[in-house]
């Protein structure tokens, strides 16, 4: 038990430091990646950065459509994105292109268009979608 307190050694322990306060140890989150010693990873800042692209109110719906519908025109997203402004979804296209989770196709037709696509690291984003719908099916009312 590398870093624990030698007299805490029953796994889970409590220790009560007065009558309101106490510490629920449990040496096996010691060895979970983020609890206890993090071995070198950052992992506060890949949050951060993560929830900087995820955490905009557009990018999660506009990542879900692109997911659900596969590549769209602009026009196209925007009529699956219900209330959604041109400009916010060009400023959300244009944060998620550079982002590296959508990419911006020019076809050639005439006339010209542009499809949307994601990359894979935005497909790779699926399962947490996914368990984000579920997790607020669960835990979310309408209300909120």
């Amino acid at each position: 038990m590398t870093g624990a307190h030698p007299w805490l050694a029953v796994a889970p322990s409590i220790v009560f430091l007065t009558p309101r306060s106490y510490i629920i140890y449990r040496p096996e989150r010691e060895r979970m990646t983020g609890c206890g010693e993090s071995a070198g990873v950052d992992t506060d800042g890949q949050l951060r950065r993560a929830t900087a692209i995820l955490g905009k109110k557009w990018h999660p719906v506009v990542i879900r459509t692109l997911l659900a519908e596969g590549p769209l025109g602009f026009n196209a997203i925007k009529s699956h994105v219900d209330g959604i402004s041109d400009k916010v979804l060009s400023a959300a296209l244009e944060d998620l292109q550079d982002a590296g989770l959508v990419v911006r196709d020019v076809v050639e037709d005439k006339p010209v268009r542009v499809n949307y696509s994601l990359t894979p690291a935005g497909r790779a984003l699926e399962p947490i979608m996914e368990d984000l719908l579920a997790w607020s099916r669960e835990h979310l009312t309408e209300s909120r």
